[in-house]
C-alpha cells in the first residue's frame, strides 16, 4: 500500500505499485504495515511517514472500531445448551427484554404459565416462564460480557501513550475471545463449533 504525499498530507491511498506510472514530482511513500488498515486522506506526512495528526485522531479511528465490534458480537447470539439460539440483535433484544420483564411478574403468580411474543411478521413463539427467564439471563450476560470487552480494549487504548501503542492495544485485544468480557469477547469466535 502507497500514499501520495501532497503539501505534508496523505492525498491519496492506492493498493497498486505507483512506481514508473507517475512524473518523478509526484512523491508516493510505501504504509508501514501496521498503519495500513487506519490510514486516510486526513493524516499528515512527517519525515517521510505517514500518522494520524494526533494521537487523539487515531484513537477515535480506534474506538469506533472497537464499537462496531462491540455490537456486532452483542448481536450474534446465544445459543443454549438446549441448540436453542437466543437472539441478540437490537431487536430480539427488545422483543426478549418484553418477554423476560412479563415472565418475571408471573415468575411467582403463575409459575406454569407460558409467554408468548413475536419473533418475526410471521413467526410467534410461546415458552414457560422459567424458559423465557433463562434466555433472558443469557443474552444479558452476552451482553454485559460484549460491553465488559469493549470496556477492556477501550481502556487499553486510552492508556496507550503513542501511535504503535495504541495500534498494538488494538491489534492484541480485537480478535481475542474468552470466556469472560476482561479476556475475550463472550463465546466462541465464529464460525467455530459450538458444543
Amino acid at each position: 500500500m502507497w500514499c501520495r504525499e501532497q503539501d505534508g498530507s496523505v492525498a491519496e491511498v492506492t493498493t497498486t505499485d505507483p512506481a514508473g506510472r507517475y512524473p518523478a514530482a509526484v512523491v508516493w511513500i510505501e504504509v508501514p504495515l501496521s498503519l495500513r488498515k487506519w490510514i486516510a486522506t486526513d493524516w499528515i506526512i512527517v519525515d517521510g511517514v505517514p500518522g494520524p495528526p494526533t494521537l487523539d485522531h487515531l484513537v477515535d479511528q480506534l474506538l469506533a472500531k472497537v464499537a462496531a465490534r462491540g455490537e456486532s458480537e452483542a448481536a450474534r447470539g446465544v445459543v443454549m445448551p438446549d441448540s436453542y439460539r437466543v437472539d441478540t440483535s437490537e431487536r430480539g433484544r427488545t422483543l426478549l427484554l418484553g418477554a423476560y420483564l412479563r415472565a418475571a411478574q408471573l415468575a411467582q403468580s403463575a409459575p406454569q404459565a407460558l409467554i408468548r411474543w413475536k419473533l418475526s411478521r410471521r413467526v410467534f413463539e410461546s415458552a414457560s416462564v422459567s424458559t423465557v427467564m433463562r434466555r433472558g439471563a443469557a443474552a444479558i450476560d452476552h451482553v454485559q460480557h460484549c460491553i465488559d470487552r469493549e470496556f477492556t480494549i477501550t481502556q487499553a487504548i486510552l492508556a496507550a501513550a503513542d501511535v504503535a501503542a495504541a495500534i498494538a492495544a488494538y491489534d492484541a485485544a480485537i480478535d481475542a475471545y474468552g470466556a469472560t468480557g476482561a479476556t475475550g469477547w463472550p463465546g466462541p469466535a465464529p464460525g467455530d463449533q459450538q458444543g
